[in-house]
């Protein structure tokens, strides 16, 4: 990633915005092979050549066929535009073959989807078989990169199994020698082993066409050319129609990929602005290739608010569902996952999230609402803006103004209007005097739940009411260390709160976030020190986690003895969510420490965690929704294991409102 300086008059009227440009570009030219198979009964309604004006025509605008609809492009076409002309789709369509299989005896037509062995391999080894694949593959002298296989089927589906209007794709398959002789695939050559191939089908609904929306092409072509994840999962943010790689691709207008799946190609730029004051904002919409990035806060594992401005550029573009400012938290180099209880199964549900999209109303049942488009996005609010990994309140959005749009303006015209926003950030940054002597806060932090910050060169300490709550050490190398601890600031009485440097060491940056307040914390006296005490572990002020970085009010438990390191801590649930905060510590290679949560009601056992693995690279995040015991009294047993020599760190563990 490089980051160059610039001033942007534009974006920012006082302060300095930085420009985060991407080094990774997705480019070049990709050459597709397209297969076309159909079975008897189930014939094709398109010509071949439909498909060469769908995948490699030239300024497309019309869907091919009898019926003309408006079309947003060809694949050439769509993904040159996204790449301002850098990557190039060229290839070749290969006739209309007979599938030598009877589709009613294929597994899928019979059962539901079974992933691997199943659904796709028998048709795919049909198509490569009939085409007479070779080993290596050339289109006018240059490997073949990916094979579209594109089957055919009539308007009451593919799937006999599934809803009738409901066919099925995939984004990007490699195929595997291993995959296809266990599951005795017939006509498979292992000359294949090794190639990509995307799985589409003729019709993807019942349009009047007759085709189906081009954008279900263009998702499961994002998958294959540009990486880019499905965004129609919970884990990754569930943003409906609002981008082609969620529910945006059912047309023949998809939306567009997202601003960070676009940044991730290389096809866009943040503009990011600094961590202090007010900035006024104006922003382009998305297909100007800008959006903004607000980091939240200075750890390395920072997540971030992507803003992007979403407007109806072409005019048949209907599917996207208002217009507006999209906002949505991506997550760093930390691992977020979010544990929530399945009724029906009963059991627990653990989900890596990736992306949390802030919907302006609040709320899943309207969509149309998910988008900001005036008023302001608070901290704490129905609508929040706090960091959903840790509670965290960094930047709120004030004075949120659409441009007007009239349905007579042209779409260059269009892309000349901007949003404008003013991004507040919302930590107290406390400027270090010159000297190397105590820095008192005591006054300087308003009442409330804080996070505290503190970067230091050569060791400092955090002290309230002589009791050290935070050390952090010098380095060796006299590099800047930073250090976070949790602060409960009551409203009367306000204990001393210092910062200690070291001799001669000096403070360097001084931030203190609002945090969501605990409404109980297990590392709090009197439950932190039977914690520490059951886990054979130690209560450290100077606790290691992410590298260099320290934490206070935390455990170290060491791990790798004949038994788990466990704790039962009995407590009246206060609802809402149970955060954990942890950091595995591994010095070699093998088994990774694991942690397991079982929560008990009376005599009813409910498991929650089961040796889910940590991850020792970068610090883990869990989100433990435990709402349906509120007020309820519950034994909470929390156990860690791993190999010897290896540790954990808990340094947040507490429950804050739902």
């Amino acid at each position: 990633m490089c980051q160059t300086m610039v001033v942007l008059g534009m974006l920012c009227a006082t302060l300095g915005v930085s420009r985060d440009t991407p080094g990774r570009v997705v480019q070049g030219e990709i050459r597709c092979r397209v297969l076309l198979i159909d079975f008897e009964g189930r014939e094709h309604q398109h010509p071949r050549e439909s498909f060469e004006t769908i995948f490699f025509g030239k300024n497309v605008r019309v869907t091919p066929g009898p019926i003309s609809e408006p079309m947003i492009g060809s694949v050439r076409d769509y993904f040159g535009e996204l790449s301002d002309g850098r990557l190039r789709v060229t290839g070749e369509v290969m006739p209309w073959v007979r599938s030598r299989l009877k589709i009613e005896e294929l597994p899928h037509w019979k059962k539901t989807r079974d992933g691997r062995n199943d659904w796709w391999h028998r048709v795919v080894a049909d198509a490569m078989s009939l085409n007479h694949i070779p080993k290596d593959d050339r289109i006018n002298g240059k490997p073949v990169d990916f094979y579209a296989i594109i089957y055919a089927g009539n308007d009451h589906g593919y799937f006999k199994c599934l809803k009738q209007t409901t066919f099925m794709g995939a984004g990007m398959r490699y195929l595997s020698s291993r995959d296809f002789h266990k599951a005795k695939v017939p006509y498979w050559d292992d000359r294949w082993n090794g190639k990509r191939i995307t799985f589409n089908p003729e019709r993807q609904k019942k349009e009047s066409s007759g085709l189906y929306g081009v954008g279900f092409l263009f998702h499961e072509l994002g998958h294959m050319m540009c990486g880019f994840r499905d965004l129609y999962v919970p884990q990754n943010g569930l943003f409906g129609r609002y981008a082609v790689m969620a529910f945006g691709e059912k047309t023949h207008f998809p939306t567009g990929p997202i601003a960070l799946h676009r940044y991730q190609a290389g096809w866009l730029s943040y503009d990011v602005p600094d961590q202090q004051g007010r900035q006024r904002l104006r922003l382009p919409p998305l297909q100007a290739k800008r959006a903004v990035k607000l980091v939240n806060g200075p750890m390395p594992w920072a997540d971030a608010l992507i803003v992007e401005h979403r407007m109806r550029i072409e005019p048949e573009a209907k599917t996207l569902p208002a217009e507006g400012l999209l906002v949505y938290q991506a997550y760093g180099h930390r691992r977020v996952r979010t544990v929530d209880w399945d009724a029906k199964k009963k059991r627990a549900v653990v989900t890596d999230q990736n992306l949390h999209l802030v919907r302006a109303d609040g709320t899943f049942k309207n969509e149309a609402g998910d988008v900001f488009r005036q008023g302001e996005l608070p901290l704490f609010g129905k609508a929040s803006a706090a960091s959903t990994a840790t509670d965290c309140g960094f930047w709120e959005l004030e004075h949120i103004a659409l441009p007007k749009i009239s349905d007579r303006m042209s779409p260059s015209a269009r892309l000349k209007q901007v949003a404008t926003f003013q991004a507040v950030y919302r930590p107290l940054r406390i400027t270090p005097p010159g000297s190397s002597g105590p820095i008192s806060l005591g006054h300087r932090i308003p009442p409330g739940a804080h996070r505290l910050y503190v970067q230091t060169v050569g060791g400092a300490k955090v002290v309230q009411d002589n009791k050290t709550l935070l050390e952090v050490p010098g380095s060796d190398d006299r590099r800047p260390v930073w250090g976070l601890v949790d602060l409960d600031v009551p409203v009367k009485r306000r204990p001393p709160l210092m910062i200690v440097p070291d001799r001669g060491a000096s403070i360097k940056e001084i931030q203190v976030v609002p945090r969501r307040p605990k409404t109980l914390d297990l590392l709090a006296e009197p439950l932190g020190g039977k914690l520490a005490h059951d886990l054979d572990g130690r209560l450290a002020n100077d606790a290691l986690v992410a590298g260099s970085i320290r934490a206070g009010s935390a455990i170290e438990i060491p791990l790798g003895k004949d038994h788990p390191a466990q704790v039962t801590v009995p407590i009246t649930c206060p609802g809402g969510v149970l955060r954990l905060a942890l950091q595995a510590c591994s010095p070699r290679r093998g088994p990774a420490p694991d942690v397991s949560l079982v929560v008990y009601e009376g005599k009813q056992k409910q498991t929650y965690l089961k040796r889910l693995p940590l991850d020792p690279r970068r610090p883990e995040f869990l989100r433990i929704d435990l709402d349906r015991f509120r007020n309820k009294p519950l034994r909470l047993a929390l156990s860690f294991d791993g190999p010897s020599d290896s540790r954990v760190v808990l340094w947040e563990a507490g429950f804050v409102a739902r």
